[in-house]
């Protein structure tokens, strides 16, 4: 599968992503995550933003593998969808079961923010 040449300049979004990890006694996590869009204003690439997180490395990791999912026919729509939440019995939605999830619910927000209704 080939991957969709983005333009050198393109529309790129910079958002706060938050997460509470329920097994953390309450801390929550924060960090900044670029969301990079084709002509189209398609989501199309994320990467992160602020480098000076201690898991920084392994969040790179999964912007290049949510960016390698979009890049090759993906939506972010999807990718949210079926990734893993903590919900109480009886709910509909939870929260999402990892940061991996927070980003992914972030691009769908900002996705929406970019295409209008």
């Amino acid at each position: 599968m080939t991957r969709e040449k983005l333009p050198n300049r393109r529309l790129q979004i910079t958002s706060r992503v938050q997460y509470l990890d329920i097994f953390a006694q309450g801390r929550g996590m924060d960090f900044d995550v670029s969301f990079g869009f084709n002509k189209r204003h398609v989501l199309k690439e994320i990467f992160l933003s602020s480098k000076s997180h201690p898991l920084t490395p392994l969040l790179n990791d999964v912007c290049i593998l949510l960016s390698r999912l979009l890049q090759n026919g993906d939506t972010i729509e999807s990718i949210a969808e079926g990734l893993g939440e903590n919900r109480n019995e009886g709910q509909t939605l939870g929260a999402p079961s990892s940061f991996i999830g927070s980003i992914a619910r972030q691009g769908v927000t900002v996705q929406r923010d970019v295409l209008g209704p």
